[in-house]
């Protein structure tokens, strides 16, 4: 059989190729530009340090090659951090080599199918990278209980987090574990440093993204756009006696004015159609856009500074949709959860589908009470990742691919550790079974 001919030698010639063939494949393909990429080129004060920072690098070494500079050193981050990943993973799980090889085909898949991000000016092209990297530190960490590994861990989330905030749930899952390990190695003591790190890393990462901010832009602000984000499933559900909420009368008006023309434009829950209503979290998913950039941003500005620059008007929209979100999520909770709990669903595309992954997760939470070995520690952890992604994805934003790609692994390997568990169960048992006879 073919899978007998793939020797741990000859897995590793496939990945090589893999590799190669992947690299190809990007460099023959040109970079294209989407509706966010100026704002990153540009370093927009809406965009998060890191990639404009490193687009503003490829771009010093070759202006007039930009594009192909780009896709290269986007490619090749790419690889190098699944290289590293795969490391790990055949470090901390044993299985067929076939099956890590179809595993590295999984991981590398969005540079060459569907996402294609070394192809795109979108900083996923570094967030995947860093994703993995990250990702395969705790491996290590849960694996091994070596603190370096929490030390890298916690340096390369801090490079994501100043890339993409929505990774913001890798906190308190590593906080979880780091207090795991000290209670089971009953020295909590020995990571109290670690986990006040990791507690404060928010707030270090807050403070770098506005001294960039202040740098680049003259202002000492988080990276603005956060409160449309929460704002926009708000105002979705809003109703227009909501505008009782607010006591001043800036607000008053801003939401007055923007809930009428999100009514007028059929973007709000109360003022749908009878058959988009029945379908509301897939209406909101596919109108996100026009909710959040298109009358939220570009309506609001006008509404709240009219007559400023767009930095200050950027600034202005952020603070007062910061300040409007809270209250309205809270005076319609019930129609705001739903929308919420819909988006979480639609992440993994059905409710089916959403709930064999909780189940699994239960599974493992139950063998890790049970058993507490390595394994079962793995699967808790990377089945934590694949929900916790989606969850805060869906509070504020739509939960398409493009944001929730980064652990599409996570269930193969999840079937390739079961199967190699099953596996050796059906070979102990044939070997007992042999001596008895």
């Amino acid at each position: 059989m073919i899978v007998d001919y793939i020797t741990p030698k000859r897995a590793k010639l496939f990945d090589y190729l893999l590799f190669v063939i992947v690299f190809i494949v990007v460099m023959s393909r040109n970079v294209v530009l989407f509706t966010d990429s100026p704002g990153y080129i540009d370093q927009d004060i809406i965009r998060s340090p890191i990639y404009p920072l490193f687009l503003n690098f490829t771009e010093g070494l070759s202006s007039t090659n930009f594009n192909t500079v780009t896709a290269f050193f986007q490619v090749i981050l790419g690889l190098l951090a699944i290289h590293v990943f795969m490391n790990v993973i055949r470090k901390v799980v044993q299985l067929h080599w076939f099956c890590y090889l179809l595993l590295t085909i999984i991981v590398v898949s969005p540079y060459v199918y569907n996402h294609t991000i070394a192809n795109r000016f979108l900083s996923e092209a570094l967030a995947y990278p860093l994703y993995l990297v990250v990702v395969s530190r705790f491996l290590l960490l849960i694996a091994f209980y070596k603190k370096k590994y929490l030390w890298q861990g916690i340096l390369f989330l801090f490079i994501l987090l100043l890339t993409r905030t929505q990774f913001l749930f890798l906190v308190p899952i590593a906080s979880i574990v780091c207090f795991y390990l000290g209670f089971s190695e009953k020295k909590i003591k020995k990571w109290i440093l670690p986990i006040s790190l990791l507690i404060l890393l928010p707030f270090i990462t807050q403070l770098a993204d506005k001294t960039y901010h202040k740098l680049q832009h003259g202002v000492f602000i988080s990276t603005p756009w956060t409160g449309i984000h929460l704002v926009a499933p708000a105002m979705f559900v809003a109703d227009e006696e909501d505008r009782s909420l607010f006591t001043s009368e800036r607000e008053k008006l801003f939401f007055s004015t923007l809930y009428a023309s999100l009514a007028e434009k059929e973007l709000n829950i109360n003022h749908l159609s009878k058959e988009n209503a029945l379908e509301s979290s897939a209406y909101y998913r596919e109108n996100f856009t026009k909710i959040a950039n298109r009358t939220i941003y570009e309506e609001g500005k006008m509404i709240v500074a009219a007559n400023e620059p767009e930095l200050k008007r950027f600034i202005a929209v952020e603070n007062i949709t910061k300040e409007m979100a809270l209250p309205l999520i809270t005076d319609n909770f019930k129609k705001w959860c739903k929308v919420y709990i819909q988006n979480y669903i639609l992440g993994f595309g059905t409710a089916r589908t959403t709930l064999l992954y909780v189940l699994i997760l239960g599974f493992s939470l139950v063998m890790v009470y049970k058993r507490s070995n390595s394994i079962s520690k793995i699967l808790t952890f990377v089945m934590t990742l694949l929900l916790a992604n989606v969850a805060i994805v869906a509070i504020g934003m739509y939960t398409i691919k493009r944001f929730t790609f980064y652990n599409d692994w996570v269930i193969f390997l999840v079937v390739f550790i079961l199967l190699q568990q099953f596996s050796e169960k059906l070979d102990i048992k044939k070997s007992q079974q042999g001596t008895v006879v």
